[in-house]
This record gives structure tokens, C-alpha cells and sequence, in this order.
């Protein structure tokens, strides 16, 4: 497990450098449409695919998908973010929960806005797979989690070559890296001295309204570690959830 989040902390490195990079040096024109581009796979690939996929289906079994062919797609599209196997992701999100800001906390806020976002986490207490028989036992996640890589390599492959350059810049490099830094910026920001709670949940999780224009309802935070199982973190009529309005249209 340790070995997989270095390598994960090295694919973000990666993609950041590429989105830096490659601006720089002519390859690719900033551009509006670009940035519109980026913004839509940033709601596939992290609003679809993390949060309603990863996050809500896989790590909480909050909802099931009305059948299986939709579920592989936004789970692939959690994939594609370069976030993590299915698995690997769904181990180290259930660790936070059980240690949430106590030691044992994978990405503790404690640990500090840099190590968070260089995935720096504490991995001494994520011992495996207890209560993961599920992802375990399913063919599309155990393929996910064994070729991990490969998966994210061949799918960089195709946009490229559907694409080009500009296509793979905004339709993978920006939005896989911005994917990463909300996560990151989530589990720091949303455990800090911004935001209110609504309810006392054991730990320093807070609602950050601002925090929802990456993360696509996770902002509120302390909704959802009050109850974790819950498909929607709305519970105020203007705590706005868009993961829960997609998985009201595709649940059972």
C-alpha cells in the first residue's frame, strides 16, 4: 500500500509538470474553451467518477447503480483521475473515517497543507482490507487495482491520439491534476477553523461552501461525517449537492 501511494504521489507530480510544462514551451495555447474543456472532465472524472463512484458508491455503499454497465463507467472515470485503484482508494478513505484527526489518520490535517497535497499520508494504521470483501470479490475493480497504470497509461494513449496534444492538456493533464489537488485541499481545508459545523461528529470536520466548486458537495464535510452512509450532504436548502443529484438519476 505504501508503494501505491508514492507512485499515486508521482503521477500527480507528473501531471502537474505537464500542465505547467507544456504552456511553456509553446506546446499548448491557454484558451477559454480550454478551460470549459477542463472544467467538465474535472466533474467526470472527480464529480462522477471519485465522489459519486468511489466516494459514495464504493467507500460508504450509500446507493446502488440502476445496472452494472453505468457503475463500471463512473468508476473508470474515478480511475482515469489518477487518483487511485477503486480499492486503494476506498482502504485509505475508510482509515480516515475510522481515525478521523486521531493518530491513525491517513491524511490527517495535522500533517500540513504541503504534505497533503504531495500525499504524504500517514499509512501506519491502514492495515488492509477489512469490510472490502465487495470491491475485493468484483472482476472490474480487482482488474482496476491490478493494472492500475496500465489502465491510466492506455487511456492518456487514446485521448492523445484522438485528440492531440491540446485535447490530452485539457481533457486529461488538467483536470486528472486538478482531481488531486481538491481532494487534497478537501481533506486539509475541511478539517480546519473555516466553515460551521451543524453537528458534533467526533472529529474537526467542517462545512466550507467555497470548497464545493472543486468538489461537487463534499464541502460539506461535517454533513457527511455525521453520516457517511448518507447518499446526499445536503441538508439545508441552500447546501447545494450536485454528486447527490446524479446519484438521485442513477440510483435504483
Amino acid at each position: 500500500m505504501h508503494q501505491s501511494v508514492d507512485k499515486i504521489a508521482l503521477l500527480f507530480a507528473f501531471n502537474i509538470a505537464c500542465v505547467l510544462l507544456l504552456p511553456t514551451i509553446g506546446l499548448v495555447e491557454l484558451s477559454w474553451h480550454g478551460i470549459a474543456i477542463a472544467y467538465v472532465m474535472l466533474f467526470l472524472m472527480n464529480g462522477l467518477g471519485v465522489i459519486v463512484g468511489y466516494h459514495r458508491h464504493l467507500s460508504h455503499s450509500a446507493f446502488e447503480f440502476r445496472n452494472e454497465t453505468l457503475r463500471w463507467i463512473f468508476i473508470f472515470l474515478g480511475a482515469v483521475s489518477c487518483s487511485g485503484s477503486p480499492l486503494g482508494w476506498a482502504v485509505i478513505h475508510k482509515s480516515h473515517h475510522r481515525y478521523s484527526d486521531r493518530d491513525g489518520d491517513p491524511h490527517c490535517s495535522d500533517i500540513g497543507f504541503f504534505n497533503m497535497q504531495a500525499v504524504r499520508y500517514n499509512m501506519d494504521k491502514v492495515s488492509g482490507f477489512a469490510g472490502m470483501k465487495k470491491i475485493i470479490r468484483d472482476p472490474f475493480c480487482a482488474f482496476l487495482h491490478k493494472y492500475y497504470f496500465q489502465v491510466v497509461a492506455v487511456f492518456a494513449m487514446c485521448v492523445f491520439a484522438a485528440f492531440g496534444v491540446e485535447g490530452l492538456y485539457w481533457g486529461f493533464f488538467v483536470p486528472a491534476a486538478l482531481t488531486m489537488f481538491a481532494e487534497g485541499f478537501l481533506n486539509w481545508a475541511a478539517h480546519k477553523n473555516w466553515g460551521y459545523q451543524s453537528h458534533d461528529a467526533k472529529d474537526k470536520s467542517k462545512n466550507v461552501w467555497w470548497l464545493n466548486f472543486l468538489s461537487f458537495g463534499e464541502g460539506w464535510h461535517n454533513n457527511h461525517h455525521k453520516s457517511p452512509r448518507a447518499e446526499t450532504t445536503k441538508e439545508k436548502w441552500w447546501e447545494f449537492d450536485p454528486a447527490g443529484l446524479v446519484i438521485s438519476w442513477v440510483k435504483l
